[in-house]
Order: structure tokens, then sequence, then C-alpha cells
């Protein structure tokens, strides 16, 4: 757990292997949520490692969901 009590899953050089359906389960004492989020991996993109703004090769990226 992160300091603004989030939780985050990276997915680190992220592969077509690795798509597929997500579920977010979210449960405290007060009930439970969820949510799905379907990820797609596509192969046929090249990543250029000498790209204008190297540092975003290092980065995150958040996806944020809302009902």
């Amino acid at each position: 757990m992160f300091d603004f009590g989030y939780v985050a899953l990276d997915i680190l050089y992220a592969s077509p292997e690795d798509s597929g359906l997500y579920t977010l389960i979210a449960r405290n004492e007060l009930g439970e949520v969820q949510s799905n989020l379907e990820l797609i991996v596509n192969s046929d993109k090249t990543l250029y490692l000498d790209a204008h703004h190297p540092e975003g090769l290092s980065s995150s990226t958040f996806f944020f969901c809302k009902n």
C-alpha cells in the first residue's frame, strides 16, 4: 500500500501474455466494490529506445477506475 491509501499493480515490460481481464476488488468493514478492466497488449509496435524524451521510458502510467 502506498502513502495515499491506494494499491498499484505494476506490469513491467508488458507482453501479449499479460493481456486479459483484470478484476479489482476493494473490501473493508463497510462493504466491497469490484471493477473489471480488459488489458490488451499488442506486440506489433516497437519501443524506440532513442526516444526524444528518454526519461519517459522509466516512468509509470496510472489508470484510475471511475463508476
